[in-house]
């Protein structure tokens, strides 16, 4: 019962989104070009002008996490499906346990996770990266391009991969993905 259009960044007048049903009886929201008539507020993790990245412009804090993260994972897209599947699954699981994510709790179980990752896979500007650590899948982030914007949707990790700044590297990887298009 609550709606989001799927692009946060884009502005609309208020009272011109047509929420779905659902939407009308929990709740919607949407940027407006006027903050006066905001009742809420969204916060966005937003870069413009992405082509301009690169690694030199962070904090010298944020550049050693990423050499760190660097010497420690290879990260790769993630194209087949089982593959996927198999190795994310676990790696899911910990993030789950570790953070009481409540969000699509259902995705615990490996019916409902693989229905999930079928769907991601369907989507042909879906970008699937997976970080490797010795070998093993250690974390998973999931971009789409929609309407000349990349979407950084969702990314987990397991426990341990945190303390090497795994989801730092996955953002600079995602970052130079789209500096790159």
């Amino acid at each position: 019962f609550f709606y989001r259009p799927l692009l946060l960044c884009r502005e609309y007048a208020a009272g011109s989104v047509g929420a779905p049903l659902a939407g009308r009886l929990g709740g919607y929201q949407h940027a407006l070009p006027d903050v006066g008539h905001a009742n809420s507020f969204l916060n966005v993790l937003m870069f413009e002008n992405p082509q301009q990245y690169e690694p030199g412009s962070l904090s010298s804090k944020r550049r050693r996490e990423l050499r760190i993260a660097e010497q420690e994972f290879v990260v790769r897209p993630i194209r087949d499906l089982n593959e996927f599947v198999s190795k994310a699954y676990s790696v899911y699981l910990d993030f789950y346990r570790r953070t009481g994510y409540e969000y699509k709790s259902e995705r615990q179980d490996p019916e409902v996770f693989s229905r999930w990752a079928g769907e991601i896979f369907q989507h042909p500007k879906a970008l699937v990266l997976g970080s490797f650590r010795q070998g093993n899948l250690s974390g998973i982030c999931i971009s789409q391009l929609v309407a000349g914007v990349l979407l950084y949707s969702t990314v987990f990790s397991n426990t341990e991969s945190l303390r090497h700044h795994v989801t730092g590297l996955l953002l600079h990887k995602v970052r130079e993905a789209a500096a790159g298009t």
